[in-house]
């Protein structure tokens, strides 16, 4: 392995360890197969707003496709050579800035990540819980509906599932509370016999595989598609025909405004 080195926490029943991982994209390791899970949160009307999302390829080389495409588009630079000066609020920065590096919140950042994604041979699954508080409830019940549509994907003749669920990694409630919700979902799903033999990998290194940002920022997007339906966001028109099953909340098609 070259470049970042990668260390991943691995729960599989009760097993924890390391784990090599088997390919490569701008030297950040991961396999092909791997699916990804992302999420965010925002205060809407009072109250706690969640998404959680499910991204998975469906040919085995749309994660080494949506790193080329990036690099297509300056993903190579390092930060000293983006010259672009920020023109909007770069939330992308925050959520995933290996991502948007390349822009650095000018006005294309959302149009060209939203190309990007629109080319990605990849599926999404998403789960919103409105009107809640950030808890270990939520998690299980977002990663529980993420994976529910996944199954169902899955048990369509010729379609193999991933071996890895890889998250964000961390310390603390939030770290543990995606492990507890990802033994709920094996718990609650008990015929579901793939989800029996994946094992959920924790990504603990700084730089993050592409494809894990790519699953926060599609969250985020959902996020503030949900606090805002009327402003432009472009990364919700693309992963529209991403998904796996249709989510009411991405439906409607309001006019949009910049």
């Amino acid at each position: 392995m070259h470049g970042t080195a990668a260390r991943f926490c691995i729960f599989s029943d009760t097993v924890m360890s390391e784990a090599q991982p088997e390919a490569s994209g701008d030297g950040v390791s991961f396999s092909g197969g791997d699916a990804f899970l992302g999420s965010a949160s925002m205060p809407i009307a009072g109250s706690e707003f969640c998404v959680y999302v499910l991204c998975w390829p469906i040919v085995p080389a749309a994660w080494r496709s949506l790193v080329q495409a990036w690099e297509s588009v300056g993903g190579w630079r390092s930060p000293y050579e983006t010259t672009a000066k920020p023109q909007v609020a770069p939330w992308i920065a925050a959520c995933a800035p290996q991502l948007g590096l390349p822009f650095s919140g000018t006005t294309a950042e959302e149009s060209t990540i939203a190309a990007i994604l629109t080319r990605t041979a990849m599926s999404v699954a998403i789960a919103v819980l409105d009107g809640t508080q950030v808890t270990g409830t939520s998690q299980r019940e977002g990663l529980l509906r993420c994976l529910s549509s996944y199954d169902k994907y899955i048990n369509v003749p010729g379609r193999h599932p991933c071996r890895v669920l890889i998250s964000r990694g961390g310390t603390g409630p939030a770290y543990q509370g995606c492990v507890d919700a990802f033994v709920h979902c094996r718990k609650r799903l008990p015929n579901a016999e793939w989800l029996q033999r994946m094992e959920l990998r924790s990504w603990n290194e700084p730089v993050e595989p592409l494809p894990l940002e790519a699953a926060h920022v599609i969250a985020t997007s959902v996020a503030r598609y949900r606090a805002d339906g009327e402003a432009c966001n472009p990364i919700v028109d693309a992963i529209r025909a991403k998904l796996a099953h249709p989510l009411e909340l991405l439906e409607r098609f309001p006019k949009r405004r910049r």
